[in-house]
């Protein structure tokens, strides 16, 4: 009997404290995180949201790559240049915003500005457009 409540109580304890870890790291990753999607996944986004006004798609590449190619309905505002925070700062923080680059390095740090500013809904495609176009996903010119 006593190893029985014994068991009962390592396992109780055990329970607890992993539900207090996953509550830190859900609430952590969910307050200051964007959600990583992969290209197929940015597509079906893509193809359920792109009508509406509440969703952008962000192009944060410069703005000869994108003339070169980038997604349909893209816009387009360049990590690069200098004024990239001030720009951002003044989009719309009602809208979800996907973010994407050419291999997913420039679209991380802008998705961690977006979220130092306060963006709470931002999506980003990890893998860029390289990884996009791997996948045989269209672009446009």
């Amino acid at each position: 009997m006593q190893a029985m409540t014994a068991i009962r109580l390592a396992l109780g304890t055990t329970i607890l404290a992993g539900s207090i870890l996953l509550v830190g790291w859900a609430g952590a990753a969910g307050a200051d995180a964007a959600i990583p999607l992969s290209p197929q996944e940015a597509a079906s986004e893509i193809r359920q949201r792109g009508d509406r006004t509440d969703f952008v798609l962000l192009d944060v590449r410069t703005p000869n790559e994108y003339r070169e190619e980038h997604l349909r309905g893209a816009v387009a505002v360049d990590f690069l240049s200098g004024s990239f925070k001030r720009e951002v700062d003044r989009l719309d923080r009602g809208k979800t915003y996907l973010v994407y680059c050419r291999t997913g390095n420039r679209s991380e740090k802008a998705v961690s500005i977006m979220k130092e500013l306060r963006f709470p809904n931002v999506l980003h495609m990890t893998g860029g457009i390289l990884k996009w176009k791997e996948a045989g996903l269209p672009t446009v010119r």
